[in-house]
């Protein structure tokens, strides 16, 4: 699709106006125009009709594109307070896209995040590990190690065993 196309589809997204958000869904899925879900994520933070949320949730948990996961790790980057971050970050392990070069982003929201964020956050991580370098794999469960006395004690046990199935998978 030509380029000039997509930026007026993504301007047209950025209204907000539902029927722009299916076209822009709908580009998306056929053309995987990855650029176009950081506009959707954007919507997301809206006060969206649920129908258009599920649309866009149900977008990114059935994308099968390793050129997204970039433009999503940047767009949750951009907005680490997003209102819907526990439901982009569920629906990111629920698809086939695998975040192994973005541990050190996923290892942040772990620390930073409530106990859901944190939990899909380890998710995510787990469904990454297995690509992930075990060098750099091991220094950020280091990394995450070192705050676990900072977090809540429920937050706490779900860290600790959720390191010791990365370190000793079955």
């Amino acid at each position: 699709m030509p380029r000039k196309d997509i930026r007026k589809i993504r301007e047209q997204i950025r209204s907000g106006n539902p029927a722009y958000v299916m076209e822009g869904i709908r580009i998306c899925r056929d053309h995987e125009e990855a650029d176009i879900l950081s506009d959707l994520v954007r919507v997301l933070g809206m006060d969206t009709a649920p129908s258009l949320r599920q649309a866009i949730l149900g977008l990114i948990s059935d994308l099968n594109s390793q050129h997204a996961v970039p433009v999503l790790v940047r767009a949750i980057r951009e907005n680490p307070r997003h209102p819907c971050l526990q439901e982009i970050l569920a629906a990111c392990w629920q698809s086939r896209m695998i975040f192994h070069e973005h541990i050190p982003f996923l290892i942040d929201l772990i620390i930073s995040g409530d106990y859901m964020i944190s939990l899909e956050s380890l998710t995510i991580l787990e469904n990454a590990s297995e690509l992930a370098g075990r060098d750099i794999l091991e220094k950020e469960l280091n990394r995450l190690e070192t705050h676990i006395p900072r977090m809540n004690s429920d937050k706490q046990n779900l860290v600790r065993e959720m390191i010791r199935g990365l370190r000793h998978p079955v």
